[in-house]
Formats: structure tokens, sequence, C-alpha cells
């Protein structure tokens, strides 16, 4: 039996993104839209194990991948870069996704404080390699990036970030129990919402799907530093 699963494609500074909009967290990447499909594959069967070690529900393989929307994103004035919003995510998410995306994020932000927590004390100001982020740097990166996801839906308040040091676990840790504790209490006009910021259209499935990608992805840099 063919089953095939629709993809979405996004261009992010020269890495292509495919994300199944209906598996929030599942996610490739390439340097080319075909080195990222042919990519998926592995990344699918590395979601099942996730979602698996977890006791959550895993998916069967889809015989065919289909790139259903694609978006290149682009740059603004002052350096404001647009991402995209892909016409499935303009539709109000079901409380049950809603739901299903709060428990993996309360599983991924415990997975990237454990990943921080592994790496040496004396190893959190140094990068791997020149221009590259620092495990501080990308904790602060992280913990900004979700602020500011969440203060298109929130009027979520500066001290959230200002009453930790920059680049701190706990400053992350805030920023992901303000979002936590926001989606465990959505209201109906903000599932259905969608929000204009700069040139950019922001709604709660596009928050969701980004917030996992990169809590997910950055996980993954801040293992490197261990095992570097």
């Amino acid at each position: 039996m063919t089953t095939t699963l629709e993809l979405y494609s996004e261009d992010i500074d020269r890495v292509h993104i495919l994300y199944a909009l209906d598996l929030p967290g599942c996610y490739s990447e390439g340097i080319t839209e075909a080195e990222a499909i042919g990519n998926f594959p592995a990344a699918f069967t590395t979601y099942n194990e996730w979602l698996s070690g977890r006791g959550e529900t895993v998916h069967d393989a889809p015989t065919l991948f289909e790139i259903a929307g694609r978006f290149a994103s682009y740059t603004i004035a002052n350096g404001y870069e647009v991402n995209g919003l892909f016409e499935p995510e303009r539709a109000p998410p079901s409380r049950e996704f809603v739901a299903r995306c709060r428990r993996l994020l309360i599983y991924s932000g415990a997975e990237l404080i454990g990943a921080a927590q592994a790496i040496p004390a004396s190893r959190g100001n140094n990068a791997l390699a020149a221009g590259e982020r620092s495990p501080r740097q990308v904790i602060e990166h992280v913990a900004l990036a979700e602020y500011w996801y969440l203060s298109h839906f929130v009027d979520i308040p500066k001290r959230v970030l200002a009453n930790h040091p920059t680049g701190s676990l706990n400053q992350f840790e805030a920023v992901h129990g303000a979002l936590i504790n926001w989606l465990a209490n959505i209201g109906c006009r903000q599932l259905g919402s969608v929000v204009m910021d700069r040139e950019e259209e922001w709604s709660v499935p596009k928050l969701l799907r980004r917030a996992l990608w990169h809590e997910r992805t950055h996980t993954v840099e801040l293992s490197r530093f261990v095992r570097g």
C-alpha cells in the first residue's frame, strides 16, 4: 500500500529544512532540498525512536514523500529574517495537537538542559571552531528565540529574561517554562489567530513547529561539545 507524507520546504540562510507538519518535531536538513529529501528517511526513523523512548505513539513509515509547499526566507531592514508560514498553519490547531506538542516540548526542553549540563564548565565559553557559538551563546540564542516566538501571542515581561544571567540555563528554563504554561491555558481566539510582525506572519502551529525544531537542532549542537 502506497502512503505519501507531505513535506514543507524552507530555505533558511543556505540551509534547506523539510518539515512534516503533521508530525510535530519531525524534520530533516540539507545544503540543498534534494539533500534534505535524501536525509528524511533517516530523520523519520530517528524521530520515531525519539517518540517511542518517551511513550508516545510512533508512525508508520511512508513510501513516498511529496513537497507540498516551499518558502525561501529573506531579510528586510535591520537584518530581520522573515520565515515561512505554510498554508496548513493558518488553520486553528486542535487541542489534542497542542497538548501533544506541549508534551514534546517538555521532552525537548529537558534534553537541551541535559545536553548543556553534560558539557564541562571549563568549556562553557569556548566554541569548537572559529565563527561558531560557544555553549553559553547557544543557550542564549535558544532562550531569546523562544522569548521572541512567545512574544507574538503573549505580553511576556522582560524580567523573564532579565532576572537571570545571559546565556544561563536558568534563563532558558524561565522562558521555556513560560511557553509550557501558556500552552496549557491557551485561549480559543489565540488558537486561530495569525499575527503580523513586520513582513512575517505567525500562528500557533508555526510557533510550535519552530520551537520544537529549534530546541531539537540546538540540543544536537550542544551534544557536539561533549563529544568534541
